[in-house]
């Protein structure tokens, strides 16, 4: 079984990947709601590189829309580090590069004792 993010955990990203803001409702988060900011990458990137996130099957997706300041490696790194930061036992599969620049993260399926 794999847990699932909650909304104060999802916020939470919100509130870190965009410290400025974002469009969308916190309330609708895990109804496909996209939510869109500019990214918190590096000191660079914090009016110029645009992310979009949202809830996807339990997890969180990541989708680097615009990048002038940031490549998609250092992205990459942020991103991961950053989740790590704040869900410790979630899990990337991460394919931010030149032509893909989407970036998954989920919990790992948990073994369940029988009785």
């Amino acid at each position: 079984m794999r847990r699932k993010i909650t909304k104060e955990e999802f916020k939470k990203i919100l509130d870190t990947i965009f410290p400025w803001g974002y469009s969308g409702d916190v309330e609708k988060w895990d109804k496909g709601e996209y939510f869109l900011g500019w990214c918190y990458l590096n000191e660079e990137s914090k009016r110029s590189d645009v992310m979009s996130v949202n809830e996807d099957n339990g997890g969180v997706v990541f989708w680097l829309i615009h990048s002038d300041n940031v490549e998609s490696e250092v992205a990459d790194g942020v991103l991961e580090g950053m989740m790590h930061a704040l869900l410790p036992d979630i899990v990337p599969d991460v394919h931010l590069d030149k032509d893909t620049h989407v970036a998954f993260f989920y919990f790992p399926e948990t073994k369940t004792e029988e009785v």
